[in-house]
């Protein structure tokens, strides 16, 4: 829809020495004239004659915006390759302008010659008549009865408007926090004389895959004897505490504890054959205990428990018994515990759904 005239650029001013149009763009072509309005037209067969483009020059105009005095227009077509262009020179006594338009169609550039000059003889009239046609007008169709007219008086529907959110991530489960108790036999090589040791109690919190464990260990009263004299002999007891940490990662019905702790130990030896004053002795140490474990938990909660691992120890007390140089007993830098028992874990990572 057109909704103004275009805009054009400014008549060129007023010159002395005014050239006919004729000696610019040739006298051949037709003249046709309408009132004060006269068109010299000269364009191939294929496009619009004058009396056309002065049809169209009218129908831009209203009956008061015909020209007060003569106007002659003098417009030239030409046509190469797939480019129409115009030459158009407007006459009003003195005052001369010049147009070249251009356009694909001839059809299309005849419209735009009747614009230009509807424009120059009334823009403002131009403009509002351009207006007038451009609104559809329906004369023929006919206009039902009022009775076949119904109007609904129910409001408008209210528009819904759908916002989308991201979606929001559900925060984070808390840490499984739960507990853990063990019975084991314990035994090992090179920490108390003669295998197997004894038993150990153990319990500890759970905190999702890591544990924290404290044990206690008691090895009862064993006998042994000299390894260079069969006559002497003596009898030997421990004691000892352990915490550790441990990481523990699941897989179905097992579980991998490894654990990483430190260990404390006291060790009492007692000369019991071939020694007239038998003395009793203590004798602490502590070691690193690193002690990788397996779990296998048949029902929920309840877990068969084995471990092997190995002591580190800080210092090594030993043990002589009469005048015997070598030591009965003397803890090793490197001992080997083992454990097998049973444990129970309230840790929610260890129920199972049924």
């Amino acid at each position: 829809m057109i909704l103004a005239p275009p805009e054009l650029p400014p008549d060129p001013p007023d010159v002395l020495d005014v050239q006919h149009p004729s000696d610019v763009l040739g006298a051949d072509g037709e003249t046709v004239a309408d009132g004060n309005l006269t068109l010299h037209w000269t364009a191939p067969p294929a496009c619009p004659d004058g009396a056309k483009v002065l049809t169209t020059v009218s129908r831009y105009l209203s009956e008061e915006s015909r020209p007060d005095e003569p106007l002659a227009v003098h417009g030239r077509v030409d046509h190469a390759a797939d480019l129409w262009t115009l030459e158009l020179v407007l006459q009003r006594g003195e005052h001369q302008s010049r147009r070249n338009l251009e356009a694909g169609t001839c059809d299309l550039l005849t419209k735009g010659a009747a614009l230009v000059v509807a424009v120059h003889i009334d823009a403002v009239g131009a403009s509002a008549q351009i207006r007038e046609l451009e609104t559809p007008v329906v004369d023929d169709v006919p206009t039902p009865p009022a009775a076949a007219v119904e109007v609904s008086r129910s409001p408008p529907p209210e528009a819904t408007v759908t916002v989308r959110r991201p979606p929001v991530r559900p925060p984070p489960p808390p840490p499984a926090v739960g507990g853990v108790v063990r019975a084991v036999l314990t035994g090992g090589v090179g920490d108390v004389p003669r295998f197997p040791h004894g038993f150990a109690v153990a319990g500890g919190v759970t905190l999702s895959a890591f544990r924290i464990e404290g044990q206690l260990d008691y090895a009862p009263p064993r006998r042994i004897d000299h390894p260079d004299n069969a006559d002497l002999g003596g009898r030997f007891q421990a004691v000892a505490g352990t915490l550790r940490g441990c990481w523990a990662p699941v897989q179905g019905r097992f579980s991998f504890p490894l654990c990483l702790g430190a260990r404390v130990n006291a060790l009492q030896g007692e000369g019991r054959q071939g020694i007239r004053r038998p003395q009793t002795v203590w004798s602490p140490w502590g070691a690193i205990a690193l002690e990788p474990a397996v779990v296998f938990s048949p029902i929920d909660r309840l877990g068969i428990f084995a471990s092997v691992g190995a002591l580190a120890a800080f210092n090594r007390p030993a043990f002589r018994l009469g005048p015997e140089q070598n030591p009965i007993f003397r803890v090793s830098a490197i001992s080997a515990v083992v454990s097998f028992g049973l444990e129970v874990n309230f840790s929610p990572r260890n129920s199972r759904p049924r």
